[in-house]
């Protein structure tokens, strides 16, 4: 028989989302978590100024990057591209 942790089950209404693997699942979009995109943010900046600094190469910089926009690529995302994409070209 299952048996759910009563401290970590809460009821709550659907169109309040579900936390789930850095993104809130909601009835028709999944968009991400602030914390992961504050993160993503972060981590974006830290990977440009080491490329520019010649501490990484254009492979591992593609490759990072492209894994972040990987992430993106399941939710609804436009916003934290825009985001990114200026962090690039200012």
């Amino acid at each position: 028989m299952i048996e759910l942790h009563s401290n970590k089950v809460s009821i709550r209404k659907i169109n309040s989302g579900i936390d789930f693997l850095s993104y809130v699942c909601l009835p028709h979009r999944k968009i991400l978590r602030t914390r992961t995109k504050r993160r993503i943010l972060k981590k974006v900046e830290e990977i440009m100024n080491s490329f520019d600094r010649g501490i990484i190469n254009e492979k591992v910089f593609s490759s990072k990057i492209n894994s972040y926009f990987g992430i993106i690529k399941h939710c609804k995302g436009e916003k934290i591209k825009e985001q990114i994409n200026r962090i690039f070209f200012d």
